[in-house]
């Protein structure tokens, strides 16, 4: 994997949210090759390479968690040691309401909570902070999601479960699948995405990614941050994956996954951020582990399809 392998990837996105929506031409090496001021075959060579090596090990669909009637909300707890961190990952993962866990380098773990109210978000809160030792989780950030004003249909649902199993699924098998024509297929899902209700996004799988390391910065910016991380991501072209805002201002104010060549080049990249006029500290996360479960997205979308057959 290479640096336009890395742009690649962070002009497809890999995080299933945004601030606004993503159509599904996104995802067209023609779209993403006109970004990126490359030839349309390169980046569908490129794109072919990673998925043949399991860099992106197919497409994954996930719809607007609004829809569904929750919210998702990432917190975070600094523990003394990292075997208390492994004892907590393992009582962790099993627990209502967990999404991902994922622990660092230095005792660090994030984890993010999927709740319906702010009872139930303190109720699951209360057992995480038990299940963890005890001690308080602290907000990191809440994914940014686009407002979405239509309620999804009983096709639309269906069309999203079976994407479920892999976004990458042939037009002509779902419909077949659905009894319905490719061309109603299309025009739902076309409308689902351009409206935010539905990202579709590659699976990637860094371990895969032979000679490489993939951690995040925590950044602190100062002053006006669009002007400073313009600066930040010019720096980063070459490693920059994604980039979050953070809420936990105590931590800093943006969470930036980038790819390195070595530990001395962490340490180079933490340097060149320290220099962008703006920043005023640097801090790197490395993986430790990391547990996801997101069965709770198929559960609540057969409960939409239960509730829309009464």
């Amino acid at each position: 994997m290479d640096a336009l392998d890395i742009r690649i990837v962070r002009t497809m996105g890999i995080q299933p949210y945004g601030r606004s929506p993503k159509t599904l031409e996104a995802l067209r090496p023609s779209v993403i090759a006109k970004k990126l001021g490359v030839s349309t075959e390169l980046v569908r060579d490129r794109v072919a390479r990673m998925e043949k090596s399991g860099l992106i090990g197919g497409y994954d669909a996930y719809p607007n968690h609004r829809q569904l009637g929750v919210e998702v909300a990432w917190f975070y707890k600094q523990f003394d040691n990292e075997d208390t961190v492994d004892a907590a990952l393992e009582k962790l993962e099993p627990a209502e309401g967990v999404g991902v866990c994922c622990a660092f380098v230095g005792g660090l773990m994030c984890l993010s909570l999927v709740y319906r109210a702010q009872a139930e978000l303190e109720r699951r809160l209360r057992l995480v902070h038990a299940l963890a030792g005890g001690g308080d989780f602290r907000r990191l950030f809440d994914p940014e999601l686009p407002n979405v004003g239509r309620a999804l249909t009983a096709l639309d649902w269906r069309i999203l479960r079976s994407l479920r199993v892999g976004a990458n699924r042939p037009v002509g098998e779902v419909a077949k699948e659905l009894r319905v024509s490719s061309k109603t297929v299309k025009r739902h899902l076309d409308r689902m995405a351009r409206e935010g209700s539905l990202f579709v996004i590659p699976e990637f799988d860094p371990s895969r990614a032979e000679g490489l390391i993939f951690f995040y910065f925590l950044l602190q910016v100062e002053g006006e941050p669009g002007s400073v991380l313009s600066a930040v991501h010019r720096a980063f072209d070459d490693h920059l994956v994604s980039a979050d805002t953070l809420t936990a201002r105590e931590l800093g104010t943006h969470l930036l996954l980038l790819a390195a060549k070595s530990m001395a080049q962490v340490e180079s990249l933490r340097r060149k951020a320290l220099a962008v006029r703006g920043v005023s500290q640097a801090r790197p996360l490395i993986f430790r582990a990391a547990n996801e479960n997101f069965s709770w997205i198929d559960e609540a979308i057969e409960d939409r399809l239960r509730m829309l057959a009464r």
